[in-house]
Protein backbone atom coordinates (compact mmCIF):
# COMPACT_ATOMS: atom_id res chain seq x y z
CA UNK A 1 0.00 0.00 0.00
CA UNK A 2 1.24 3.19 -0.95
CA UNK A 3 1.44 6.12 1.67
CA UNK A 4 -1.18 7.93 -0.16
CA UNK A 5 -3.63 5.28 -0.39
CA UNK A 6 -2.68 4.77 3.26
CA UNK A 7 -3.33 8.14 3.89
CA UNK A 8 -7.00 8.38 1.55
CA UNK A 9 -7.92 5.22 3.77
CA UNK A 10 -7.09 7.07 7.15
CA UNK A 11 -8.99 10.01 5.72
CA UNK A 12 -11.95 8.62 4.16
CA UNK A 13 -12.51 5.33 5.31
CA UNK A 14 -12.11 3.48 1.73
CA UNK A 15 -10.37 3.46 -1.34
CA UNK A 16 -11.04 4.04 -4.98
CA UNK A 17 -9.03 1.58 -6.91
CA UNK A 18 -9.36 1.85 -10.67
CA UNK A 19 -8.70 0.12 -13.73
CA UNK A 20 -8.56 -3.31 -11.09
CA UNK A 21 -10.30 -5.81 -13.03
CA UNK A 22 -9.64 -6.31 -16.59
CA UNK A 23 -11.78 -5.80 -20.14
CA UNK A 24 -11.97 -9.64 -20.34
CA UNK A 25 -12.62 -10.21 -16.43
CA UNK A 26 -15.67 -7.41 -16.30
CA UNK A 27 -17.09 -9.75 -19.02
CA UNK A 28 -16.60 -12.91 -17.05
CA UNK A 29 -17.84 -11.94 -14.09
CA UNK A 30 -20.89 -9.43 -15.89
CA UNK A 31 -21.89 -13.17 -17.55
CA UNK A 32 -21.68 -14.85 -14.82
CA UNK A 33 -24.05 -12.74 -12.56
CA UNK A 34 -26.44 -12.24 -15.68
CA UNK A 35 -26.60 -15.90 -15.99
CA UNK A 36 -27.47 -16.46 -11.84
CA UNK A 37 -29.77 -13.43 -12.29
CA UNK A 38 -31.58 -15.53 -15.42
CA UNK A 39 -31.52 -18.89 -12.84
CA UNK A 40 -32.53 -17.55 -9.89
CA UNK A 41 -36.62 -16.54 -11.45
CA UNK A 42 -35.80 -12.51 -10.58
CA UNK A 43 -38.39 -10.17 -12.73
CA UNK A 44 -37.76 -6.57 -10.94
CA UNK A 45 -35.30 -4.61 -11.35
CA UNK A 46 -33.23 -5.09 -8.28
CA UNK A 47 -31.48 -8.49 -7.29
CA UNK A 48 -30.19 -9.48 -3.50
CA UNK A 49 -28.57 -12.36 -2.56
CA UNK A 50 -26.92 -13.65 0.09
CA UNK A 51 -23.58 -15.97 0.08
CA UNK A 52 -22.13 -14.78 -2.97
CA UNK A 53 -19.53 -17.73 -4.06
CA UNK A 54 -21.83 -20.30 -2.88
CA UNK A 55 -24.70 -18.59 -4.91
CA UNK A 56 -21.96 -18.13 -8.06
CA UNK A 57 -18.87 -20.12 -7.90
CA UNK A 58 -17.33 -18.05 -10.76
CA UNK A 59 -17.16 -15.03 -8.29
CA UNK A 60 -13.89 -16.86 -5.98
CA UNK A 61 -11.81 -15.16 -7.74
CA UNK A 62 -12.65 -11.39 -6.84
CA UNK A 63 -12.16 -12.78 -3.29
CA UNK A 64 -8.17 -12.69 -3.64
CA UNK A 65 -7.61 -11.06 -6.78
CA UNK A 66 -4.01 -10.22 -7.06
CA UNK A 67 -4.46 -6.55 -7.00
CA UNK A 68 -6.70 -5.91 -4.01
CA UNK A 69 -5.76 -8.52 -1.23
CA UNK A 70 -2.34 -6.38 -0.91
CA UNK A 71 -4.42 -3.79 0.02
CA UNK A 72 -6.70 -5.73 2.21
CA UNK A 73 -3.82 -7.14 4.20
CA UNK A 74 -2.42 -4.12 4.46
CA UNK A 75 -5.62 -2.46 6.41
CA UNK A 76 -6.44 -5.74 8.09
CA UNK A 77 -3.55 -8.11 8.31
CA UNK A 78 -2.46 -11.51 6.67
CA UNK A 79 -5.27 -13.50 9.32
CA UNK A 80 -8.41 -12.24 7.36
CA UNK A 81 -11.56 -14.06 6.29
CA UNK A 82 -14.66 -13.98 4.47
CA UNK A 83 -17.81 -14.43 6.64
CA UNK A 84 -20.53 -12.90 4.97
CA UNK A 85 -21.23 -11.74 1.42
CA UNK A 86 -23.94 -11.12 -1.13
CA UNK A 87 -24.82 -9.74 -4.60
CA UNK A 88 -26.42 -6.43 -5.49
CA UNK A 89 -28.30 -5.41 -8.57
CA UNK A 90 -29.56 -2.92 -9.90
CA UNK A 91 -31.20 -3.24 -13.55
CA UNK A 92 -32.76 -0.49 -15.07
CA UNK A 93 -36.26 -0.71 -16.08
CA UNK A 94 -37.58 0.39 -19.39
Amino acid sequence: MTREQRQQFERDGYLIISDVLTEDEVKFYTAAIDSLYEKSGHSGAAMHMLSAVASCPELVGLIDHPKTLPLVWSILGWNCHVYHSHIELFRATA
